[in-house]
């Protein structure tokens, strides 16, 4: 660890643990998350935060952690501009045994992949794969009670309804994800005539 936060080059096969399980996982998924969005611009190392995520991912006690891994380690990943790398591991991960809030968890982050894949002229099984999953996510977080979510996840339905064609259905979503905003109080989100 002392060689790694100093930089010294550092070969996986010399990095010895006698921490149960769990711990092992915690201190790696800890890890990558520091490496990840605590480093500053000039300590940055893609590859720390690679291989503690990645060793975070392989020491998952279960499904239910390897899915938050993958969640932080997906974002990292579209941060490294890599979001096929990014699909195949949210995807993956989908095939856990997972409660309905990590599975919809995934889902979401899964949808942020596609999103950012969306460019013209769009793939259409892209387009339809990704209305089925907003939708289901959509669901889940109706269900769930969670209201800023399921603002923000209209809001990409918006977007998808609009590069669809579908101008009233985009509008409908739009409007909805705005009073719900409204609802919650959440003024940050919502553009106010540059107020």
């Amino acid at each position: 660890i002392q060689r790694l936060q100093q930089g010294i080059p550092t070969r996986a096969e010399s990095l010895n643990s006698d921490l149960s399980p769990f711990e092992e996982y915690r201190f790696c998924h800890n890890a990558a998350l520091l490496h990840h969005y605590a480093a500053s611009e000039e300590d940055f190392d893609p590859d720390k935060a690679r291989y503690f995520y990645r060793e975070a991912l392989n020491s998952a006690p279960n499904g239910e952690y390897f899915a938050f891994t993958a969640k932080q380690y997906s974002a990292f990943l579209q941060d490294m501009d890599e979001p096929e790398i990014a699909e195949h591991l949210l995807e993956d991960a989908l095939k856990n045994d997972l409660s309905d809030e990590a599975a919809t968890e995934l889902k979401a982050a899964l949808c942020q992949v596609w999103m950012k894949k969306l460019v013209a002229p769009y793939d259409t099984l892209l387009l339809d794969r990704l209305k089925q999953v907003l939708w289901e996510t959509l669901q889940a977080y109706q269900q769930q009670n969670r209201p800023v979510e399921e603002a923000l996840t209209l809001i990409d339905a918006s977007h998808v309804a609009n590069i669809s064609e579908s101008f009233s259905e985009s509008l409908r979503y739009i409007n909805q994800a705005v009073d719900l905003l409204r609802r919650e109080e959440m003024d940050e989100l919502l553009y106010r005539d540059g107020k």
